[in-house]
């Protein structure tokens, strides 16, 4: 499973460490990449509650996998060959 998540620098917590390892419970070993997003449209403001709710709500749909897709390594492989004619 991968996931992006984009935050505030500012929203960046201790909360969002345990979220994330609620997220990948029972993996042994993960990695975290953080970069900066160059340009990057503002993010909408939004009462707390409404956030917490927005991120809890696509933390449960990656786990019940509603609006996900997923794709054998094949298929993987197959869509990075078809993007990479397109260039």
């Amino acid at each position: 499973m991968e996931t992006t998540i984009k935050i505030s620098a500012r929203e960046l917590n201790l909360s969002w460490l345990n979220k994330i390892k609620t997220l990948f419970e029972g993996v042994e070993q993960f990695e975290i990449t953080i970069r900066p997003v160059p340009d990057a449209l503002p993010i909408a403001k939004e009462d707390q509650e409404s956030y917490v709710s927005r991120i809890n709500n696509a933390i449960l749909n990656l786990e019940t996998g509603k609006d996900t897709i997923t794709l054998s390594k094949d298929e993987y492989d197959q869509l990075v060959l078809r993007l990479k004619q397109l260039k």
